[in-house]
């Protein structure tokens, strides 16, 4: 609906506003204190706060600054902050969206990636709860590269083939949540 609106406009206007709308975005976050941060708010992973609402944002940038990277030919940038933050965020907000539908998938989630390093754990009841830090001993592990992971777990490529059961059932969820009706 968001784009139909915009068929009649300009390349230039889209842009124009696209600037206009990122930053009103950054004024809002450059004002947040800590309470602002923790204030909760409306996302597609339901009411969460702020701060996880923003992670949701540089996600879903990174991914479609991605695309338009790929389409053109270019290199996609791959700032090791952001690939660590949009990994940490789609491996937990796959397992909220496993949480959420009530199919019990595991206790404990964990990824051990490189290319940029990261070790942390997801641990699943009625929230997901990301902690830094290596598998638990038995713990349902995927491993790999970060952005291959972030494209596997995202339903953009296919998971590494030694990726748990576990993690192919919770990939599903997403997939689910994005198949058109």
């Amino acid at each position: 609906m968001m784009v139909d609106q915009m068929r009649e406009m300009t390349a230039s206007e889209v842009l124009d506003r696209f600037i206009a709308s990122n930053e009103e975005l950054l004024q809002v976050i450059r004002t947040l204190d800590d309470g602002g941060w923790m204030a909760h708010a409306e996302s597609p992973a339901g009411h969460v706060p702020i701060r996880i609402v923003a992670h949701h944002a540089l996600w879903d940038c990174w991914i479609h600054e991605r695309d338009v990277a790929l389409l053109i030919g270019a290199a996609p940038p791959a700032e090791p902050d952001e690939v660590l933050s949009c990994l940490r965020y789609v491996s937990a907000f796959s397992a909220a969206l496993g949480v959420s539908s009530r199919s019990k998938i595991a206790d404990v989630l964990a990824v051990e990636a490189d290319s940029p390093s990261s070790s942390f754990v997801l641990n699943l009841g009625e929230t997901v709860v990301v902690q830094d830090g290596i598998a638990p001993l038995g713990a349902p592990c995927l491993s790999g590269d970060s952005v291959a992971l972030i494209e596997g777990i995202s339903i953009r490529a296919p998971l590494p083939e030694s990726a748990p059961a576990e993690w192919l059932q919770l990939r599903e969820g997403l997939a689910t949540l994005f198949t058109p009706t």
